[in-house]
C-alpha cells in the first residue's frame, strides 16, 4: 500500500476554489490511489462561509483561522458534526511522518535535503 499522505490545501483554498472542488479533487486521488492511506485538510482561512460550506458538504478536517470572530461558533459546528477543525498555521512538522512539500519553484521543494525521504509520496495541493 504503500507510505500513507495527507493531502493540504492551498491556503484559502475552501473560499478560492471551495470545498465542493477540493472534495471531488480528493475523491479522485482516492479513486487513483486506492489501497494508500490518505487524510486531507482544507484550509479555509478566516472565511466562515467556506468553513461552513465545507462542514456541510462533509469535509473530515478543515483548517480555519483562530482570529477569526465566527472560529468559537464554528468550532462548536464542527463538534457536533464530527470534523476536525484545526486552528493553526500548518508547517511540514504538523502533517505526519513525511514531509509534505511544496514546489514555489522548479529547483526549490521547499523541504530540507533527506535522501532517506520518499517525496513522491507526499503531497501539497
Amino acid at each position: 500500500a504503500g507510505l500513507p499522505v495527507t493531502l493540504l490545501s492551498g491556503h484559502g483554498a475552501g473560499w478560492h476554489a471551495g470545498p465542493a472542488w477540493w472534495m471531488a479533487l480528493v475523491a479522485a486521488a482516492r479513486a487513483a490511489h486506492p489501497t494508500t492511506s490518505c487524510t486531507d485538510i482544507l484550509d479555509c482561512a478566516d472565511y466562515a462561509g467556506a468553513a461552513m460550506a465545507a462542514l456541510r458538504l462533509g469535509q473530515s478536517t478543515v483548517l480555519f483561522d483562530p482570529a477569526s470572530p465566527a472560529f468559537a461558533v464554528i468550532g462548536a459546528i464542527a463538534t457536533v458534526k464530527g470534523v476536525a477543525l484545526l486552528g493553526a498555521p500548518l508547517t511540514v512538522a504538523h502533517v505526519g511522518p513525511v514531509p509534505v512539500c511544496t514546489l514555489p519553484e522548479a529547483d526549490r521543494t521547499g523541504c530540507p535535503p533527506d535522501p532517506s525521504v520518499n517525496r513522491s509520496s507526499a503531497l501539497a495541493v
